[in-house]
């Protein structure tokens, strides 16, 4: 593009720019869903999906000190029942249901959240899923814990995603939508009697959901009409929005700098793609799965690592830290010391990681997370306050991980396997 091609077009961006602006009715439309202050935004947790899992916790729990009482169970059961998600033989049983005879567990062995009834020999266990999928076959795994768990007891499986979608197994996961989630809550508030807190906090949670993960008509409308209006200068402005991501780089660098070559016998860090990961080894895991003379997909020699892992594009920013097997090109004894390590992790009950992802083709992968370290920033606006949250949110993993390793030390497991690990273990 020539000099003169090149003032002529931003002469019009800025023209199209000043359109925009002027156009105030256009964007007073947007205001309803502009002005309001809402907590849960504030504090960043519109697309936190361990949060959302708290908030729902707390909303379905009896005992809490919200005020809905059982009214959350009490809708949910009358809303599946009336949908036809369950056979008929569980669907009357639950509406039969005291629901303040349940007790909430999070995180149970994984399971985003159950539901126990101990007396009625009931259960309702929910998996959330904001903006990720299912991972190596999660449901059929929750299935066997429950299985064996609870075995006499009816169950009431929820599949809670932002649009409905359907699981893996849609025979016996009941999908649920957070539309039909925010109606449910609705209606179990409108006869409650409230504390102010507590309709402040369900009043704003209903709200951040109807703005950021569920699809409002009318705003799909507004905004679609001042697109078709304003369509150069909104993908201009699109065009030269911030990305913060490398500050976010730069954040994870110099905690790993500053903090890991005390605890960490070797680090470094790595960019692929989207992907960034400041890559971390141990003693204690090195003592269990020590380097080899194989060369592994990371330029490594031990097919697995701690990783500080960033995965950055247009619409997000995510962060969490996560311990990773890579059996693809490993053999002999260190292909079955990856696979026994990662099942062990897995089942034990003192592992704090969750399975996130595993391949099922020929290359073989465990990507382990530790859950209360992700979160996620808006790449076009990352704040203070959020390189804040991700400082805590590194200093708890590497207190976390800490804690793993004394417990995996002093376990019979580990010990058994240390005193059997040859120096190499190609």
């Amino acid at each position: 593009m020539t000099g003169g091609a090149d003032k002529e077009a931003n002469t019009e961006g800025r023209q199209a720019l000043q359109a925009f602006l002027l156009d105030v009715a256009s964007l007073e439309e947007l205001n309803p869903w502009l002005v309001r202050d809402n907590i849960f935004e504030i504090l960043n947790l519109a697309h936190n999906e361990i949060r959302h899992s708290t908030m729902i916790g707390w909303l379905l729990d009896p005992m809490e000190s919200h005020g809905l009482h059982g009214a959350v169970l009490e809708h949910l059961f009358q809303y599946v029942a009336s949908q036809s998600l369950v056979d008929d033989p569980l669907g009357f049983k639950l509406l039969q249901m005291d629901p303040v005879n349940f007790e909430i567990r999070r995180e149970y062995e994984h399971i985003d959240i159950l539901a126990v009834n101990g007396r009625d020999k009931v259960l309702v266990a929910f998996e959330n899923k904001i903006w990720s999928g299912e991972h190596d076959n999660q449901l059929r795994r929750y299935q066997s814990i429950i299985d064996r768990n609870f075995p006499s007891y009816d169950v009431l499986r929820v599949y809670l995603t932002p649009d409905g979608a359907e699981s893996s197994n849609p025979d016996q996961w009941a999908s649920v939508s957070y539309a039909d989630l925010t109606d449910i809550i609705a209606q179990a508030r409108s006869g409650a009697q409230l504390t102010t807190t507590a309709e402040l906090l369900i009043d704003s949670y209903i709200d951040m959901i109807r703005r950021n993960i569920v699809t409002d008509p009318e705003l799909d409308d507004i905004v679609a009409r001042i697109y078709r209006k304003h369509q150069k200068a909104i993908d201009l402005i699109i065009k030269h929005l911030p990305d913060y991501s490398e500050l976010v780089k730069a954040k994870v660098i110099e905690w790993g700098k500053e903090n890991l070559p005390s605890f960490a016998s070797e680090s470094r860090p790595d960019q692929k793609g989207s992907w960034f990961r400041y890559r971390f080894y141990t003693e204690t895991m090195l003592n269990l799965l020590p380097k080899t003379s194989q060369t592994d997909a990371w330029d490594g020699l031990t097919f697995w690592n701690y990783e500080l892992a960033i995965d950055s594009n247009r619409s997000r920013i995510k962060f969490n830290i996560q311990l990773v097997f890579n059996e693809s090109s490993a053999t002999g004894n260190r292909k079955s010391q990856l696979i026994e390590t990662a099942e062990y992790l897995r089942t034990a009950p003192e592992s704090p990681w969750k399975l996130a992802g595993h391949n099922k083709r020929d290359r073989l992968y465990n990507i382990f997370l530790l859950p209360e370290t992700t979160m996620e920033m808006d790449p076009r606006n990352v704040s203070p306050e959020d390189l804040v949250e991700l400082d805590n949110s590194l200093n708890a993993g590497l207190a976390r991980i800490r804690e793993f390793e004394t417990k995996l030390e002093e376990s019979d497991w580990y010990r058994a396997r240390i005193s059997q690990t040859p120096a190499d273990t190609a």
